[in-house]
């Protein structure tokens, strides 16, 4: 059952924030006419404006206001807008107040350097860059962004030897304004005995 949002959620959150940190999130939006839900995925999310790729059976409805909220790995963003060209499937999301945040409990990472890995989706084979990792989550940068919630083949360079893995996409956000790398955190779905026993060595060495 979906958790009621309500506006006086957002008392207690502070600090604006760069509304292009909101691009390649998951969101869920309730109308503050009706209250009902609509969820989904922003997708470029700049000049007070975010386009919205919407998942759930709801859509959202033309002119209508919305109290937002968008997850993040380390933080939870509100924020309330309204919406205008909408379709079957997506709209235009217009802010009509400040971005605010939270931080969330997240597990910690333990920093991991000089190892490379390939990430492969539908028969495309992308290089990546190792940051971090713990027992069930990974951490990489990549040239491109990959969708929140899909499915992966990672295989890491490790000097233990190769860690293959299947992992899922938990969080995709650019490094920063004015880069073109993303920032990836992916949950381990699968990993061999032996790939896992060469993971741990590897985040033992920090």
């Amino acid at each position: 059952m979906a958790r009621i949002i309500s506006p006086n959620a957002a008392a207690d959150l502070s600090t604006f924030v760069d509304i292009s940190q909101l691009s390649n999130r998951r969101f869920t939006m309730q109308s503050l006419a009706d209250a009902s839900f609509v969820q989904g995925f922003i997708g470029v999310a700049n000049d007070r404006k975010c386009t919205i790729q919407v998942t759930s059976q709801k859509n959202p409805r033309e002119g209508m206001f919305y109290y937002t909220e968008v997850t993040g790995i380390r933080n939870l963003f509100t924020f309330v807008g309204f919406t205008d060209n909408c379709t079957s499937n997506s709209a235009v999301l217009n802010l009509s107040s400040d971005i605010s945040f939270r931080v969330l409990a997240v597990e910690v990472r333990a920093p991991i350097r000089k190892v490379e890995g390939k990430v492969s989706v539908d028969d495309e084979v992308d290089i990546v860059r190792i940051q971090d990792g713990s027992d069930t989550q990974v951490g990489f940068e990549s040239d491109y962004p990959l969708s929140v919630d899909s499915s992966a083949e990672l295989t890491m360079d490790s000097p233990h030897g190769l860690i293959n893995s299947l992992v899922q996409i938990c969080d995709c956000s650019r490094s920063g304004l004015n880069t073109r790398s993303y920032i990836i955190v992916a949950k381990f779905v699968h990993l061999d005995r032996v790939s896992q026993a060469r993971w741990q060595k590897l985040l033992g060495q920090g």
